[in-house]
């Protein structure tokens, strides 16, 4: 299945952005290269995931197997333009099924382990799933029973990664002996279909072809300046577009060796950066926090080969840019980025100021040239979201609206929402406010969500600020802001704060620091307060500000 007509495509080949490559091309020029090489390292706590022994396999190795798996799942019917949905772990496996399956010219559909069998069986009957294929179990939960309320069509296969009752195990398919399958791939094939945290409805999927996925590897490599030596570790589920920019598709650029983590835990994450030698990997800006406070770094002065570091889902403090700068020698990379294809990647090189890159975002687009090859095909511009006007003038927020080779092509099966979520120029609507900064108009900042401006007696209130500004408090980790009703002005600024250890803060304490230190403006001042242990995510990652809401409106109404 193409990701889009024959001429769309070879517009962006022409322009040299979109490589005329597939999966497999890279894979095989890794296992000739540097067939002895680790390609990829489980987690090393696996069994306490799936109950399965953690791996680590070579080129060759990798490559073996792939090849063993694209013989099991078409033994069992899957061919061209077939759909996989998968609900699997952070292991070798989930990445060899992208791999098998777009070399028999099929699609793989990752969801996240979070999905619980609403959300599972939507995607399901959404794609017209040809197969299913789960880890039995992930920690506690029982995918095999929830995967067989699911599939009840006899016409959807079953697989698992192991023994599970009605599926077909592919561990023993996969020993099997048969014939090596050759490749029908192609570059503007559809490889496979992500989804978007669905905070708004239904999940919405977005469909990446070969050439998008390895396209957008120069990201990274450029950044970190990575080697075909490079070991990255990837803590981000591989279900994620954010998994697939910032880790699987430099590693399959460069060869390296990918280090894989699952389920987050800041122990296990600590001790791999060390015992696996990374040079580079991506954290929350709340795990960076955490991280520069964990025992085994307290006392170093370094993070061993680690030298560049992406982080993206929340505001990224300045003083945590300094903070790794300084004290290990670690750059940190501000990425914001969403499923649809936004792009926008403050970098060390373009904005050496650690107040600079963390307030502000390239205005790509716009006549400046940046440092990363990748951003010079992208297109950005800035709506009134009431008028539609084009914003040109600093200090004005508008929605960001992007076209370029990573603007994803619209939501696969959804041609309603796909109607919705371009304007008539081409360029996507990406619900994200921004306003154009810098002395020479050459910089985004970030305001909020559409939904996530307040509006306070007709005077607006960015979201983004409010966070911004109280997470530079010292007893702030993460922070959160979202509106809620008032009888009288419409809506007021609620605050969730995650704290750091062994600390406490008031409301009354907090708007004294946003007063007397940031300089609020007293009507942006938050006026209700929760501390949570941590902020509600969504599968993807994201805060949940529908989640938050709804503990506002909870504890608001208990103390009414």
């Amino acid at each position: 299945m193409k990701i889009c007509d024959a001429a769309t495509a070879q517009r962006f080949r022409d322009a040299g952005w979109w490589p005329d490559t597939t999966l497999d091309a890279h894979l095989f020029r890794h296992m000739r290269e540097r067939p002895d090489q680790e390609a990829i390292v489980d987690p090393p706590n696996r069994q306490e995931i799936d109950g399965l022994v953690p791996a680590r396999l070579t080129w060759a190795e990798f490559g073996a197997a792939i090849d063993r798996l694209a013989s099991a799942l078409a033994r069992n019917g899957i061919g061209v333009d077939d759909v996989i949905v998968a609900q699997m772990a952070n292991t070798w496996e989930i990445i060899a099924l992208y791999f098998a399956a777009a070399r028999l010219g099929a699609i793989v559909s990752p969801v996240p382990t979070q999905y619980r069998e609403r959300d599972v069986s939507y995607v399901v009957n959404h794609v017209r799933a040809r197969a299913l294929v789960i880890t039995p179990r992930i920690g506690k939960h029982d995918f095999g029973t929830m995967a067989s309320a699911i599939v009840r069509d006899a016409s959807i296969k079953l697989f698992s990664i192991g023994p599970c009752a009605n599926a077909i195990d592919l561990t023993v398919e996969m020993d099997k002996a048969s014939a090596p399958i050759t490749s029908v791939a192609q570059a503007d094939d559809i490889v496979c279909l992500c989804w978007t945290s669905g905070s708004e409805g239904r999940p919405k999927g977005v469909a990446r072809s070969h050439s998008q996925w390895l396209a957008i590897a120069p990201m990274i490599v450029e950044t970190a300046n990575l080697q075909p030596s490079c070991r990255i570790l990837n803590g981000r589920p591989v279900v994620t577009i954010g998994a697939m920019t910032a880790t699987l598709s430099p590693w399959l650029q460069m060869g390296g060796t990918l280090v894989n983590h699952h389920p987050f835990s800041l122990d296990v994450f600590v001790d791999q950066i060390f015992s696996e030698a990374i040079d580079f990997t991506g954290c929350a800006p709340a795990m960076l926090v955490k991280m520069a406070e964990h025992p085994a770094i307290q006392t170093r002065r370094d993070l061993g080969r680690l030298r560049t570091i992406s982080s993206g889902s929340a505001q990224l403090p300045a003083h945590l840019i300094t903070l790794y700068r300084d004290r290990f020698g670690v750059d940190l990379l501000n990425v914001f980025g969403s499923t649809e294809g936004t792009l926008l990647a403050s970098t060390p090189q373009d904005m050496p100021k650690a107040e600079d890159r963390a307030a502000y975002f390239p205005r790509y687009g716009n006549g400046r040239q940046w440092c990363l090859s990748i951003t010079r095909g992208i297109e950005s511009k800035l709506k009134d979201p009431e008028t539609g006007a084009v914003i040109e003038t600093s200090g004005q927020p508008g929605e960001l609206h992007h076209r370029g080779p990573f603007t994803f092509l619209g939501y696969f099966n959804a041609p309603d929402l796909t109607a919705a979520a371009f304007d008539a120029e081409g360029f996507a609507r990406t619900g994200d406010l921004f306003e154009i900064a810098g002395n020479e108009r050459q910089y985004y900042r970030f305001v909020g969500r559409l939904k996530d401006i307040v509006v306070r007696g007709g005077m607006n209130i960015s979201t983004a600020e409010v966070e911004s500004l109280a997470v530079a408090h010292p007893a702030v980790m993460e922070a959160a802001a979202v509106g809620v009703p008032d009888a009288t002005l419409g809506e007021k600024v609620a605050l969730a704060l995650a704290l750091r250890d062994g600390t406490s803060l008031s409301l009354a304490e907090l708007n004294a620091f946003l007063r007397e230190t940031c300089g609020i403006a007293l009507f942006k001042q938050p006026e209700h307060l929760i501390i949570l242990d941590a902020l509600p995510r969504t599968a993807v990652g994201k805060i949940d500000k529908t989640v938050l809401r709804q503990l506002m409106a909870e504890r608001i109404g208990a103390e009414t």
